[in-house]
């Protein structure tokens, strides 16, 4: 049968298109398959609110993805965990493991050969969502002098950056073991957005200070939906909240993501009220009734905020 959502791919695939262009010159076939098989996976998911519903499924996976919710909410209510998409989808990857890590170290050394990646950051392994490909390049470093292993991996996560679906090689797990693995990605995302969310300002400030020196440039737009939720206005001269109504947001965004309501709610939920925004806010833009209107009241503000980079020599903002 055809899974539901089978064919939608989160939007922030696209999103890493650039930073792929940017290492390939460091080993693109590496990337590529990288991309390929996180594509793959994003293909595969289903809801599992959906699948719950459907009694043709067979019952014991069911009742396993039932109880991963029960932990989902739990770990969100009870524990003060991130609730957002991650593990509220299901995939049935049909291996035994999501992605084969290999190790490498210099002969008769127990110090692993490091690779660095962008985000990630410095780890002691590279992972390959073939077996194939992962035992290619264990032989090749082999003729190279080094010692290599390469292990199954059954769990992965992106850390926030997609909605990660609950894996069929997760299942291998008891069910303690399974939720103990939700709780434990749910905190490292938390930890993730405490690390991310200071090192991004300290970016974005030094790029306002470079360009505040710079006299082409007539001001800097911040399109930052969490703006203000990381109390980072103040960096900016005038905020600029677009606004529509709850009912407008939530067809725009199925129809452009294909979320469920579920998914809907926990990302509206991780953001402040629009109302609320809309208060702090020195100009409002209603994107209520098209794109034609919207551009009007656009150029309307950008017309009008322009002058501030000159008089204040400062940086306007949305």
């Amino acid at each position: 049968m055809t899974k539901p959502n089978a064919a939608l791919i989160d939007s922030r695939t696209l999103r890493w298109v650039p930073l792929l262009l940017a290492v390939c010159l460091n080993g693109c076939a590496y990337y590529t398959q990288l991309a390929v098989g996180q594509v793959e996976l994003l293909r595969q998911r289903e809801a599992i609110e959906t699948l719950l519903a459907d009694e043709s499924r067979d019952p014991s996976l069911r009742q396993r993805l039932a109880g991963v919710l029960e932990a989902r909410r739990f770990a969100s209510t009870a524990l003060g965990l991130p609730d957002n998409r991650s593990y509220r989808v299901y995939a049935d990857i049909q291996r035994p493991y999501v992605v084969w890590n290999l190790f490498a170290t210099e002969a008769y050394s127990v110090k692993p050969v490091e690779h660095c990646f962008p985000i990630a950051g410095c780890v002691a392994y590279r992972g390959y969502f073939r077996q194939g490909a992962a035992r290619g390049e264990a032989a090749r470093l082999r003729m190279a002098g080094l010692d290599t292993h390469v292990a199954g991996v059954e769990a992965y996560s992106t850390l926030g950056w997609f909605a990660d679906p609950l894996l069929s090689s997760m299942l291998r797990r008891n069910d303690e073991q399974l939720a103990a693995l939700v709780f434990q990605d749910a905190e490292w995302r938390r930890r993730l957005e405490t690390i991310l969310h200071p090192g991004v300002m300290r970016e974005v400030r030094r790029q306002l200070h470079r360009l505040r020196r710079e006299r082409r440039v007539r001001a800097v737009v911040l399109d930052i939906p969490l703006l203000v939720e990381v109390g980072a206005q103040r960096l900016v001269d005038a905020l600029v909240v677009v606004t529509a109504p709850p009912e407008v947001q939530r067809e725009r965004v199925r129809r452009q993501h294909g979320w469920t309501d579920e998914e809907l709610e926990a990302r509206i939920r991780a953001q402040w009220d629009l109302s609320a925004k809309a208060a702090l806010a020195d100009e409002v833009v209603d994107n209520a009734d098209g794109v034609d209107a919207t551009r009007t009241q656009v150029t309307r503000i950008w017309q009008k905020l322009v002058p501030l980079r000159r008089k204040r020599n400062s940086i306007s903002r949305r």
